[in-house]
């Protein structure tokens, strides 16, 4: 909770784009130039490694899948969760994993998220819904983060909240409900 000493990261009466969290495992992946051939080549990575493509890695499998042959511009990071049975607890009734995208970079800055719905569109790639409001305080983001989720009949893992002006100012808050389910896991 904010106090007087603490800094705000979102100002009151500035527009912010907010979307469900999903309860899932992260995923990153784009076109970049091979360091090594100086050729185009499709990068797939977890949170925090690059994967090497692997017919029975979970995520090649979903990110071929879902690009299914989408020319997706280059040097452009693409984010998104996989989620569904057998990924984390919370599997959202999806039998067969999936992924939405939820953000897109260049060069380390992100763009707007109605920008990434919008090219998200185009490739015909599945992104999250995204909700514009204006930030009136935190308690007002508490209760949209409580709300239904939207992706299934249940709970949220909560909300992702991103500056409309500047998409790298951003912040999460986390659903009462679900910090205090059962079951847990937190595989990254």
């Amino acid at each position: 909770f904010p106090s007087h000493d603490t800094p705000q990261t979102f100002e009151n009466g500035e527009t912010v784009i907010y979307s469900e969290e999903i309860h899932g495992a992260n995923c990153r992946f784009g076109i970049f130039k091979n360091p090594n051939t100086g050729e185009d080549a499709l990068y797939v990575g977890s949170h925090r490694t690059v994967l090497k493509e692997d017919v029975n890695n979970t995520y090649w499998n979903i990110v071929n899948r879902t690009l299914n042959g989408a020319r997706i511009p280059k040097n452009t990071m693409f984010y998104g969760e996989i989620y569904g049975r057998g990924i984390q607890d919370m599997h959202y009734e999806i039998e067969n994993p999936t992924i939405k995208i939820f953000a897109m970079s260049h060069k380390g800055n992100y763009y707007n998220p109605m920008y990434v719905a919008e090219q998200c569109i185009k490739l015909s790639l599945p992104v999250v819904k995204f909700n514009e409001t204006t930030y009136d305080g935190i308690e007002k983001m508490k209760q949209i983060a409580d709300e239904k989720s939207e992706i299934y009949d249940g709970f949220k893992e909560g909300i992702v909240i991103v500056s409309s002006k500047n998409p790298n100012i951003m912040g999460k808050l986390i659903c009462e409900k679900y910090l205090d389910r059962k079951n847990k896991t937190e595989r990254h």
